[in-house]
């Protein structure tokens, strides 16, 4: 589950829980941004990087035009060419 975190700017960190939301599992910075079109679908982009490890990108979330993306940690930097996108729709439980 990524919720946003209280008291920060809109948008600009998110908490990363497990599905129960009984552990907390890690934050994301992310950078708010806008679309044309509202999402048609909840969904996350993912990049791999084609040795079994994916980094979160954006999300997009149905009915919003504004979405996020998140900054890949620097050690990723290097990696970034090498990387492709593969989009995960949510559903809804």
């Amino acid at each position: 589950m990524i919720l946003p975190v209280p008291g920060s700017p809109v948008g600009s960190l998110f908490a990363i829980y497990s599905d129960d939301r009984a552990s907390f599992e890690g934050l994301l910075s992310a950078i708010p941004a806008s679309e044309s079109q509202p999402a048609q679908a909840t969904e996350l982009v993912l990049h791999a990087n084609g040795q079994g490890e994916y980094t979160l990108d954006q999300l997009r979330i149905l009915g919003n035009k504004q979405g996020y993306e998140f900054r890949a940690p620097k050690s990723d930097a290097s990696r970034e060419r090498e990387m492709t996108s593969v989009e995960v729709r949510a559903e809804a439980r």
